[in-house]
């Protein structure tokens, strides 16, 4: 049993910069982690500023901010990539590297770290709070070994269970988007098609027609301010709000805001936000639309908005499917541009090709896809639960083991 006292981790936080290369690499930062699928592929000289940690087999890295469990042990497949400069990269020559790694997951760790972290935009921890955190852990390196043997048998049945979940996730996803795709672009009544030279597809129902976006309405970038005008005053719609959401959701971030900005960046109903910036390709061009005023509030720079002109023939519950299908997503793939970060230009944005069924049948696909999708994210939303439940039991059978309130045979 691990005498009950807490103790600062001995270990080394290294300051590995990244090296010139030839060639590409894998780049990943903070948000790209629990999914290594969508990270970046970049060279030496068109990698992001944060693209700047190149750790060594052994090392273990995890991500600043707090409320976030983002943890890799390095090995000779992880070494090949670079890193965000979110991430800290750690060793220890007193303690063992795999019982480090499930050190950093544990419970009593995250809740430190979450303590210990400050911020206004982004919360996370600094170099010294990290020195300071102190938690009961085997500092015996043989007793270690064993634990971290132990540990990676229950962990294995656990992520295997994981896994298949997040498999499951992906297909149900994925036969999300396709459907999503079919009624969009073909509608619900298998109607008779011809060929069209919309460029976006090559045919339609004959009864559709087709825009480019801008002819459709009207596009603006968000409001740009500092970080201490944030956190209070007036509604402010963010980059999450619209990458995450079909529709925008109750929105709860705040700024400070003058009346003039507040008519300049109005959140109205039937407006359609794009997300306009991010480190990678895959983040940008996500749409999401307001189906409601919301009084007072702003939009971020990191956004597009889209007004649509009066009378407009596209109708918002149509137009929150349409701009996430997969040929829109393909559109921005195929012709942005990405320099040192990725950006979507308005440019680009009013090229995009709008395909416009009639009124009422965009009412009709809006119906029947919002029961659709509803269906499939209820299933999906049982399966993520599943997914947190194994993840909170994992790291409380981390905490067990390694502050020694479990003994391991």
């Amino acid at each position: 049993m691990v005498e009950n006292r807490r103790v600062c981790l001995d270990f080394y936080i290294n300051s590995r910069t990244v090296k010139p290369f030839e060639g590409e690499k894998t780049y990943i930062s903070t948000g790209d982690s629990d999914d290594m699928d969508n990270a970046g592929i970049v060279t030496f000289y068109n990698r992001p500023s944060r693209a700047n940690v190149e750790p060594k087999i052994g090392d273990i890295i995890f991500a600043k901010m707090a409320n976030t469990d983002k943890t890799f042990l390095i090995d000779e497949n992880l070494v090949k990539n670079i890193y965000s400069t979110g991430f800290f990269d750690i060793s220890s020559k007193k303690i063992d590297n795999k019982f480090l790694y499930y050190l950093i997951k544990s419970d009593e760790f995250d809740s430190f770290k979450n303590a210990y972290s400050e911020g206004t935009t982004q919360i996370s921890i600094s170099d010294k709070r990290l020195k300071k955190i102190r938690i009961s852990y085997e500092t015996d390196i043989n007793k270690q070994k064993k634990i971290t043997t132990f540990l990676d048998n229950k962990c294995k049945v656990i992520d295997d269970i994981i896994l298949n979940l997040n498999s499951s996730i992906s297909d149900l996803e994925n036969l999300m988007q396709s459907t999503i795709a079919e009624c969009v672009v073909s509608g619900l009544n298998n109607a008779e098609k011809v060929k069209s030279k919309n460029g976006l597809v090559d045919y339609i129902p004959k009864h559709w027609n087709f825009s480019k976006l801008g002819a459709l309405g009207i596009l603006s970038n968000g409001i740009s301010k500092g970080s201490e005008f944030f956190g209070y005053g007036m509604p402010f719609v963010s980059y999450v709000d619209v990458y995450n959401n079909y529709s925008l959701p109750q929105i709860t971030s705040l700024i400070d805001s003058t009346i003039e900005e507040r008519s300049v960046y109005s959140v109205k109903k039937g407006d359609i936000f794009f997300t306009r910036t991010s480190e990678t390709i895959d983040e940008v061009g996500f749409s999401s639309v307001c189906e409601e005023t919301i009084d007072n509030a702003c939009f971020a720079g990191f956004l597009i908005r889209f007004r649509p002109k009066k009378n407009s023939p596209l109708h918002t519950g149509y137009a929150k499917y349409y701009f996430r299908n997969t040929y829109i997503r393909k559109f921005i793939d195929k012709n942005l541009m990405i320099v040192t970060r990725a950006s979507l230009p308005q440019s680009l944005l009013r090229d995009i090709i709008v395909l416009l069924p009639p009124y009422d049948e965009q009412l009709e696909i809006a119906s029947y896809l919002d029961n659709y999708v509803g269906d499939i994210m209820k299933l999906i939303g049982i399966k993520k639960q599943k997914i947190l439940e194994l993840k909170n039991y994992k790291k409380s059978l981390i905490y067990e083991c390694i502050s020694g309130k479990m003994e391991v045979e």
